[in-house]
C-alpha cells in the first residue's frame, strides 16, 4: 500500500503558566498511524482526547513535541506546492459543524463551491454527479439536501 500519511510515535506536550508554576499538559502521546492513498481515514475519540491536536500537527499548525509525521514518504513538512496538493486531499472536519456554516446559505452551494475550487469536474452535471456519489457514501443523497439550509440538518450529517 502506497502511504501518503505517516504518524510515528507523535507526542506533543503544552506548557501552562509562568516560569514559577508551569503546568506541563500531555495532548497527545505516542500516537502512530497511517493512511494509504484512496483510503477515507476518520480520527474519532472522547473529547479533550488530542483529536484536534493531531489534525493540527498534520495539517503543520502545531508541532509535534516528539515523533515524526511523514508526508507521502518523505520527514517533516511538506514543500509549499506539496502542502498544498495534500490540503485538497486531506480536510479537517470541526466539532461544531453549526459554527463552520453561514446560516444563509443554501448547504448545497458549499458542494458546488468545493467542485469547483478543486476543479474536480469539467460540467455542473458531471460536478453534480460528483456530489451525489459522496453524499451516497455517507448515507445521504443530493435531493436530500437540495434547496436546505444548515439548521435543517443534524450535527452529524453536517459533518
Amino acid at each position: 500500500m502506497n502511504k501518503i500519511l505517516e504518524l510515528q510515535d507523535i507526542t506533543r506536550v503544552f506548557h501552562l503558566g509562568s516560569m514559577i508554576s508551569r503546568v506541563r499538559i500531555t495532548a497527545v502521546d505516542r500516537v502512530s498511524f497511517h493512511v494509504g492513498s484512496a483510503e477515507i481515514f476518520g480520527l474519532a475519540g472522547e473529547s479533550g482526547c488530542g483529536k484536534t491536536t493531531i489534525a493540527r500537527m498534520i495539517l503543520g499548525f502545531e508541532e509535534p513535541t516528539s515523533g515524526r509525521i511523514i508526508y507521502g514518504g518523505k520527514n517533516g513538512k511538506p514543500a509549499a506546492g506539496k502542502k498544498a496538493r495534500l490540503a485538497a486531499r486531506v480536510q479537517m472536519i470541526f466539532q461544531n459543524p453549526f459554527e463552520a456554516f453561514n446560516p444563509l446559505r443554501q448547504v448545497e452551494s458549499y458542494f458546488f463551491e468545493t467542485v469547483h475550487n478543486f476543479h474536480l469536474a469539467s460540467s455542473r452535471t458531471e460536478g453534480l454527479a460528483r456530489i451525489d456519489k459522496a453524499l451516497e457514501a455517507v448515507g445521504l443523497n443530493y435531493k436530500e439536501i437540495a434547496g436546505r439550509y444548515p439548521s435543517e440538518f443534524s450535527g452529524g450529517q453536517l459533518q
